[in-house]
């Protein structure tokens, strides 16, 4: 893959965020809306991490974490 920047990259996409506090569920919501396969983590209106689909099946479904209780900052990318 060549070098891009990363507005290039994202340009034209629909970026989806939510705070760190949010549930693994209520995050899974907004994705499903958004159609999306990640979300941005915000504290105080600064991206402090990134939660993916495949985080919700590796970190939190696999994990034995109960989606509705588990927050993004337990278990995003920071």
């Amino acid at each position: 893959m060549p070098d891009r920047p990363i507005g290039d990259i994202i340009r034209g996409h629909k970026l989806v965020s939510a705070s760190e506090t949010t549930t693994i569920t209520e995050a899974a919501r907004l994705m499903k809306e958004a159609r999306v396969g990640a979300i941005l983590v915000l504290r105080k209106d600064r991206l402090v991490g990134i939660f993916t689909e495949r985080d919700a099946l590796t970190r939190v479904l696999a994990a034995g974490l109960d989606p509705q209780r588990t927050k993004l900052s337990q278990v995003m990318t920071a």
